[in-house]
């Protein structure tokens, strides 16, 4: 990543601290909002590198910080576009799907998943 993005991606998840909870991890950020928890500019995973346990380590961790707050879209931003590259067939395998122009996968929320969250709100 150029110095110029690292610097405007600093800037903006500063800015996101002020409405989302921001949570460092040494290989991502997670950001959430119980608040806007439909919106994926409110929710998501920026990577930076592999944790230990790979791709199924980081999201394992994010199933643990979305969840509580019943966020069904997650999307990950992959800050390193080589590592994108080797992840996506991973990715895809578990539901995900690529989106180039971000960067970012996303992944569609079972059905199971999608009848609990709306349990949860009645």
């Amino acid at each position: 990543m150029t110095d110029d993005r690292r610097r405007a991606l600093d800037a903006f998840l500063a800015s996101m601290e002020a409405t989302c909870e921001v949570i460092e991890e040494p290989w991502g950020t997670f950001v959430r909002s119980a608040e806007f928890h439909r919106l994926h500019m409110a929710n998501f995973l920026w990577l930076r590198e592999l944790p230990p346990g790979d791709l199924d380590g980081a999201l394992r961790r994010m199933d643990e910080v979305f969840e509580p707050f019943g966020i069904r879209d997650r999307p990950v931003y992959v800050e390193d576009t080589d590592l994108s590259k080797r992840l996506e067939s991973d990715f895809l395998q578990r539901g995900y799907r690529s989106k180039p122009e971000h960067a970012m996968f996303a992944r569609q929320p079972h059905q199971a998943v999608l009848q609990a969250a709306i349990v949860r709100q009645l």
